[in-house]
């Protein structure tokens, strides 16, 4: 599991402990145990300070909430296709066809070896991440702005459409960097 996830999952894990278990003291009574476990005022380091941290940490859990729920909401559908409209019909394009498009494309450059491509297709927005070996040439920067701008409007001329599509092209680097201390721990 990957560091963020876990502080993540802690933070989600510590704030959602304090208000279930005020909700187990307050309402004790419910389960009819032999015994009653203690009110909050009266544990140590809580006190009454426990009253405003469970009120300011449901406010900030309910907006987090709302958030989340427009963000569910309004959030654009990926798709496997794209599906372009014109006077002739409907052209549907697949998302493999696109990647292998861009990847005949990217791999007649000689600035990046062993190139691959992965296409995000989302409403009328497509985002395509082209990886591999970045070689030191010249220019480099200027030869992706290139290429990039090659990529966009070769895609909107092979689709056609009237109205155009947004293209995003993100390059990255996948270099082995090997360091000096990369010796195996166990011995």
């Amino acid at each position: 599991m990957r560091k963020s996830t876990k502080v993540v999952l802690l933070l989600v894990v510590f704030f959602l402990f304090f208000p279930l278990f005020h909700t187990l003291i307050t309402t004790q009574f419910v389960a009819g145990w032999s015994f009653m476990l203690r009110p909050f005022t009266t544990y140590p380091l809580i006190g009454d300070g426990m009253a405003q941290f469970l009120f300011w940490s449901a406010a900030g859990l309910l907006i987090l909430l709302i958030i989340s729920i427009f963000v569910i909401i309004f959030f654009p559908k990926v798709s496997n296709e794209l599906e372009i409209n014109s006077e002739n019909g409907t052209l549907t394009i697949q998302k493999k066809a696109v990647e292998s498009y861009v990847l005949t494309a990217v791999k007649e450059e000689p600035f990046i070896a062993n190139p691959s491509v992965k296409a995000v297709i989302k409403k009328k927005k497509i985002k395509i991440y082209v990886s591999g070996q970045m070689r030191k040439v010249f220019q480099t920067t200027q030869r992706q702005a290139a290429l990039a701008d090659k990529i966009k409007n070769d895609l909107n001329q092979l689709f056609g459409a009237k109205q155009e599509i947004v293209t995003d092209v993100v390059f990255k680097d996948f270099r082995e960097q090997k360091h000096e201390n990369d010796e195996p721990r166990v011995l």
